[in-house]
């Protein structure tokens, strides 16, 4: 095993990535970043003492949101999680309230991150979790300048999970034996197939 990877945006879905990554030791390296660099240095140490009992050992390493990102040129993923997680459930005409809501701030975050990333020579895989998904992983294609082709949203696949829950809730069954697809844009456009 020899792939690293970098998580960018350490909040709940970023931090659960993380951890993982660690405990499957899916990576042989992972680098942490966080606007908030207090956050990225807590998750790369509480990640490096959990593997005291785990079978695999990951090199964990932080970078400060505002120092230089060369090391991640010889990345093989990033992960982009960064993004507000003042997701709520209400109305949904309010766009405050919803994925979409979260449009603005994801891509500031975007239009700051992308041109890091391209300047730091980093030539992966981009994986967006961030909110609206399929609007962020294109517009981090666009600031990253990778090609499309390296440049991933998740889409709705979480939402195919869901239904597969629910589908075996509803019929007492395993959620393993549940087949289908939820499609569209992960939000309020998606829908079962």
């Amino acid at each position: 095993m020899g792939n690293k990877v970098a998580i960018i945006g350490l909040g709940h879905v970023g931090a659960t990535v993380a951890t993982n990554i660690v405990t499957a030791g899916i990576a042989s390296e992972l680098v942490l970043i966080d606007e908030q660099d207090q956050v990225a240095r807590a998750n790369a140490f509480d990640l490096t003492d959990q593997q005291a009992y785990l079978a695999t050992t990951t090199k964990l390493s932080f970078i400060p949101y505002h120092d230089d990102w060369t090391t991640l040129a010889d990345a093989d993923v990033i992960i982009f999680a960064a993004g507000n997680i003042k997701i709520v459930l209400g109305n949904p005409n309010d766009r405050s309230n919803n994925r979409v809501g979260e449009l603005a701030n994801s891509a500031r975050i975007v239009k700051e991150v992308g041109p890091r990333i391209k300047q730091s020579g980093f030539h992966g895989i981009m994986i967006c979790i961030s909110n609206p998904c399929d609007v962020i992983a294109q517009l981090m294609q666009q600031e990253s300048g990778l090609p499309a082709h390296a440049v991933f949203g998740t889409g709705t696949s979480l939402d195919t999970a869901r239904l597969h829950r629910a589908i075996a809730t509803a019929v007492n069954k395993s959620i393993t034996d549940v087949a289908g697809y939820v499609i569209g844009e992960h939000g309020e456009t998606q829908f079962a197939a």
